[in-house]
């Protein structure tokens, strides 16, 4: 009885031995295990670093009513997608960290031509103290930040116009460049649009 009992424990000695520690083995991942010899899928990843700008995409949802009634003729939606070539935005580069920090702005890969503050609530990258708010999305390799709001007017004497909207800019993580080599352009570009309501006075 005593030899199988040894048999038994020197077997799972054996097998624990041989198990192979579990973790996320991507060194660029906020969460890399330098032991791991197994990758679990369990790599998070952060946003510090550089990100190239690939295209922004624009939807929009336009109602015009009158006395509850939609007026079709004034009402629209659509979206559209641009490259950061045709936006004159070349990307961003997050210093700092893991959750705060200077995010740089680059038009051209060594030239930034604006700077402001981030910093990580939640789900959300606050971008110069709340100015604005982002639902950001990172793999290893992509960034998405979303940009949305909407805006409601009615000029009081039944006619109501609702707007709907939102901004996905798209990038690739690039650890090319880095503010440490930037020259500063003199002036500030907005690489965001705030979308408003066009009035006529």
């Amino acid at each position: 009885m005593k030899k199988i009992i040894y048999t038994l424990f020197a077997v799972s000695i054996l097998f624990t031995a041989c198990k192979k520690e579990e973790g996320c083995m991507d060194a660029i991942a906020t969460n890399y295990n330098a032991d791991a010899e197994k990758d679990d899928g369990s790599c998070t990843y952060g946003i510090v670093g550089g990100w190239n700008c690939t295209t922004m995409t624009m939807d929009s949802n336009l109602t015009v009513s009158y006395m509850g009634i939609t007026i079709d003729s004034l009402s629209s939606s659509g979206s559209s997608t641009i490259t950061a070539v045709e936006a004159d935005f070349y990307g961003l580069d997050f210093s700092g960290g893991p959750t705060s920090g200077t995010v740089y702005v680059y038009e051209e890969p060594t030239i930034v031509t604006d700077t402001s503050t981030w910093e990580i609530v939640g789900d959300s990258l606050v971008i110069d103290e709340g100015d604005i708010t982002f639902k950001y999305l990172v793999t290893s390799n992509t960034l998405q930040l979303i940009f949305s709001g909407s805006q409601h007017q009615d000029d009081g004497m039944g006619m109501t116009v609702d707007y709907n909207y939102s901004q996905t800019i798209n990038f690739t993580r690039n650890n090319g460049f880095t503010s440490n080599t930037a020259t500063h352009r003199i002036g500030k570009t907005t690489w965001y649009n705030k979308y408003k309501f066009i009035t006529k006075k």
